[in-house]
């Protein structure tokens, strides 16, 4: 796994670097927009690990740059500006997550390796729950024997965001953030009967409460 991590806080950036070079991450850093420019333009990088309220180049603007030269290249965008408008920004400019600050190490590591997974896998468009219900992260439909299987628009979009982040934690306050966008929150207790209602058709093997964080989508 090669990296690149673009990070100001230089304190933050350099207590990452240590301890993902100590998972055995191949790591190279950056503390500005500019550094990152000069390092993306001569080497090759799997996945950007970046801030997105960074000096000379905001993180959106330097994802945009490196899909310019690795259009396939995962992105990873850590920040503490958790708007609606921040998370939706980073998913329109293709990143493939989203982790908060302060985030715990082992997140990150779940986290970076799901993209990782998704990036050398041949169907990383698909994700496959079990032997029979599969979801397409192009077309954002469940698949049920490769046939499309209807859910209403709310659930639909609520199983794409599971499936972006399958096996991996999925924080209630992002998922109320990207299913109702600047709506009003209808009823807090309406993500809960959507998940009851997903159980229901995949089983409830497949959708994890982690109590008081969120849910996750337990795939193959």
């Amino acid at each position: 796994m090669r990296i690149l991590l673009v990070e100001d806080d230089k304190a933050l950036c350099d207590t990452l670097y240590d301890v993902l070079s100590a998972e055995g991450i191949e790591i190279e850093s950056a503390y500005n927009g500019k550094e990152a420019f000069e390092k993306l333009f001569t080497k090759h990088y799997e996945i950007l690990l970046l801030d997105i309220d960074i000096p000379y180049a905001d993180g959106f603007t330097i994802l945009e740059e490196a899909h310019q030269y690795n259009p396939k290249i995962g992105a990873l965008f850590m920040t503490a500006l958790d708007t609606p408008t921040n998370l939706e920004k980073s998913f329109q400019k293709g990143a493939d997550d989203y982790i908060r600050k302060p985030f715990t190490i082992t997140e990150l590591l779940l986290r970076l390796k799901a993209i990782y997974k998704r990036l050398h896998s041949g169907k990383s468009e698909i994700i496959a729950i079990d032997d029979t219900f599969s979801f397409d992260l192009v077309h954002k439909r469940l698949l049920y024997k490769n046939e499309e299987y209807d859910l209403s628009p709310k659930l639909k979009k609520l199983l794409y965001i599971l499936a972006r982040h399958a096996n991996v934690t999925v924080e209630k306050g992002v998922i109320e953030e990207t299913l109702w966008e600047n709506e009003e929150l209808p009823d807090p207790a309406i993500i809960r009967i959507y998940i009851k209602e997903l159980r229901k058709i995949l089983g409830k093997e497949h959708i994890s409460t982690i109590k008081g964080v969120g849910y996750r989508l337990e795939t193959l």
